[in-house]
């Protein structure tokens, strides 16, 4: 990544104005459950990155019909920035497991490290895969860090920053793959959705390596063709810290989301071993 980190907005208002952004080629983690806007996230860090004339690459495994509606959602007209070759589209299909020739491992490997290559391929400036999930089931963990670290040098060596999506995870294994990603990324950004609110939750951003200001969580919503939003006080943030150091964020008073949910805590901490807010 060179001698000197530079930091730029990434259009995720809480990292921007907090964080002050994203460390030029950083690797970070968003992790979230199905609807929890975790590909609008992507989509809104992916648009802020063409809107500064720059490109990003983006891996997924939607049907580009059903990306362009996500995009739609918040006013990106992902199609028209394709055609500018501002945004390069990368279908990807499901890893072909259980043929009996290779292990599973051998398989997900080869998957991770033509990532590394497609990328080499590109002249892009920001890379976001959405959603690792599938293509991170090892068995064997040892092998899926030493892959992971080595896709991420190749690509942080390019100076690309790089988002990738997980799933929130469930089980205990999930939760020990989440572990070993998280641990060699940069920072993580976790969406979780509460008390059944439709595109409404808590956002909490941490940083693993970098970034003094610390751990920060606030509400989010998505605000319709604009994408997600959070609302802070006039003050940036707090300069209460709890016991375990962490920033609170604060908000305006009239929140309606913060005060319609008398029983949601900012002061819970997002647990890496158990892989959710608790």
């Amino acid at each position: 990544m060179g001698s000197k980190l530079h930091l730029y907005s990434s259009g995720i208002p809480i990292i921007d104005k907090v964080w002050g952004g994203l460390y030029k080629g950083a690797t970070y983690v968003l992790i979230g459950s199905q609807n929890s806007g975790r590909t609008l996230l992507a989509l809104q860090y992916a648009k802020h990155c063409v809107l500064q004339g720059q490109v990003c690459l983006y891996f997924t495994s939607m049907r580009h019909t059903e990306l362009f509606i996500h995009a739609a959602t918040i006013d990106f007209d992902l199609k028209h920035y394709m055609i500018k070759n501002l945004v390069v589209v990368i279908k990807v299909s499901e890893p072909s497991m259980g043929n009996g020739t290779r292990s599973n491992d051998e398989i997900l490997m080869d998957y991770m490290n033509d990532i590394a290559i497609v990328v080499k391929e590109h002249n892009a400036d920001k890379v976001v895969f959405d959603d690792l999930t599938q293509f991170v089931g090892f068995n064997n963990l040892q092998l899926l860090e030493n892959t992971f670290i080595n896709t991420i040098e190749t690509i942080e060596a390019k100076d690309k920053t790089s988002l990738f999506l997980l799933s929130d995870p469930v089980s205990e294994n999930a939760r020990l793959i989440t572990n070993k990603i998280v641990n060699n990324s940069t920072g993580v950004i976790y969406l979780e959705k509460r008390y059944g609110e439709v595109n409404r939750g808590v956002i909490t951003i941490t940083p693993i390596v970098g970034h003094p200001e610390g751990k920060v969580k606030a509400h989010y919503f998505l605000k319709p063709y604009e994408g997600i939003s959070v609302v802070f006080q006039n003050e940036p943030v707090s300069s209460k810290y709890n016991l375990d150091n962490d920033m609170a964020v604060s908000f305006m008073e009239g929140d309606n989301f913060e005060s319609n949910n008398h029983n949601l805590d900012l002061d819970d901490n997002y647990d890496f071993d158990e892989g959710r807010v608790n």
